[in-house]
C-alpha cells in the first residue's frame, strides 16, 4: 500500500512536468542595443542607475534559481556615477551561467551600493550583491 505522502509528491511532480513548469535553474538573459533600449524595456527595474548613458551592447542576466543579477556593457566614458567609489570590491557574484561573464573577477573596481562593478578587457561588468 502506498503512503498518501508519496502519492501526493508524485502527483505534484507529474503536474509540474506536464504543465511545463521548470523545477531547475531559472535565469533570464537579455540583450539590449544601448542604454535607452535597456531603460525602455520590461527589465528596466533591474538596470542600476550607474549604467552610463553611452552604454552599448548591454547584457542583463537575472536569476531566480540561483538568485542574482549580472550586467555587462561597453562604454567609452566608464563608470561615472558619483556614488560609485573606486577601490576594492567585495563578495562573489552568483554563477548564472551566462557566456558573457568573465572567468575571473578582479579585486579592484567600483562599489556602487548594492552593486559591485569592474572593468575587464575594455568592457564593464557588475553584479547585484543584494541576493
Amino acid at each position: 500500500m502506498k503512503s498518501p505522502t508519496a502519492s501526493v509528491a508524485v502527483s505534484v511532480l507529474l503536474l509540474a512536468v506536464l504543465s511545463g513548469c521548470s523545477m531547475g535553474p531559472s535565469v533570464s538573459d537579455k540583450h539590449f542595443a544601448d542604454h535607452s533600449d535597456a531603460l525602455n524595456s520590461s527589465s528596466a527595474a533591474y538596470i542600476p542607475g550607474f549604467l552610463p548613458t553611452d552604454a552599448e551592447g548591454v547584457d542583463l542576466a537575472v536569476g531566480s534559481k540561483p538568485a542574482g543579477s549580472q550586467l555587462h556593457w561597453s562604454s567609452t566614458g566608464g563608470i561615472t556615477a558619483s556614488y560609485c567609489e573606486a577601490g576594492p570590491i567585495s563578495g562573489t557574484p552568483t554563477d548564472l551561467g551566462v557566456d558573457w561573464w568573465p572567468d575571473t573577477v578582479p579585486a579592484e573596481g567600483f562599489d556602487c551600493g548594492r552593486w559591485m562593478a569592474f572593468e575587464s578587457g575594455g568592457e564593464f561588468f557588475a553584479w547585484d550583491t543584494d541576493f
